[in-house]
């Protein structure tokens, strides 16, 4: 896939995933608001940082989308895939509602919510990483002045 190609497919996979944060943010407030009403202001605050990853991402790929590996693209193209999936356990489970969940479902139930609020902040940290990166190189390259 060409690199213009990959930069407009990452641009709009970080759109889609900023969009479905927000949404997350509040079934998290209503999944909470009907099993423990004094936490559920608490955790739709935590599960916004994963909209303000995502913008952040979103920014600093905009700085760096130009200069940044190939193999980076790709890489960032899979990881937003690979949140997106993230994302949809926790939804299942929140859209079921189920009251009675087995130990194996709990812990994986746990374990997809507290992916769904890391997992943006490494792609944040990846690509703000990159730009970082591509800035020294940048920094480096630059002639100096004979005086």
């Amino acid at each position: 896939m060409e690199n213009r190609e990959l930069i407009s497919e990452i641009k709009d996979k970080l759109k889609f995933a900023t969009t479905i944060a927000i949404f997350f943010a509040g079934a998290m407030h209503y999944f909470f608001s009907i099993y423990d009403p004094t936490r559920s202001n608490q955790v739709a605050l935590q599960y916004s940082f994963a909209v303000v990853a995502y913008l952040l991402s979103y920014i600093f790929f905009e700085l760096v989308k130009n200069d940044a590996d190939p193999v980076f693209l790709s890489y960032s193209n899979h990881l937003l895939l690979l949140g997106f999936v993230i994302f949809l356990m926790p939804l299942g489970y929140i859209v079921t509602l189920k009251n009675e969940l087995t130990a194996f479902e709990t812990l994986f139930f746990k374990i997809s919510i507290w992916g769904v609020l890391l997992f943006p902040i490494f792609i944040f940290a990846s690509i703000f990483f990159c730009w970082l990166w591509v800035s020294v190189k940048k920094f480096r390259k630059k002639p100096k002045k004979n005086h």
